[in-house]
């Protein structure tokens, strides 16, 4: 995804206060797609492991795609496998230690 794409494309999502959680996706060939996602309330993620599943699939139901593809996060690639066989959807792909942090209970006392 081009940098003017990609710009394009978060302007309209971040113009909205309650815009949902939306990706932009590229299919740079049958076996390629990069996409962004970005998660209201966190903004642009670095993966999204369940967009590159769905992306995937919808790329493939559109005869856009390949059943087996490799998509490209910010995070990383993930290896996505629609299999035809059972319509299983396989994600391979790499898994990093992002942070670590504790949360205060006050935080939690009103929906307990």
């Amino acid at each position: 995804m081009t940098s003017a794409a990609s710009g394009r494309c978060w302007k309209i999502i971040r113009s909205s206060p309650s815009a949902p959680t939306s990706r932009c996706a590229h299919i740079v060939d049958r076996d390629h797609i990069t996409i962004r996602t970005w998660e209201r309330g966190a903004g642009l993620t670095r993966a999204c492991g369940s967009a590159a599943c769905a992306t995937a699939v919808a790329a493939a139901r559109l005869k856009r795609a390949n059943r087996i593809v490799e998509i490209t996060l910010p995070g990383g690639k993930l290896a996505i496998e629609w299999r035809e066989g059972d319509d299983h959807v396989l994600m391979t792909g790499t898994a990093d230690f992002e942070y670590e942090g504790r949360f205060d209970p006050a935080l939690f006392a009103s929906v307990a």
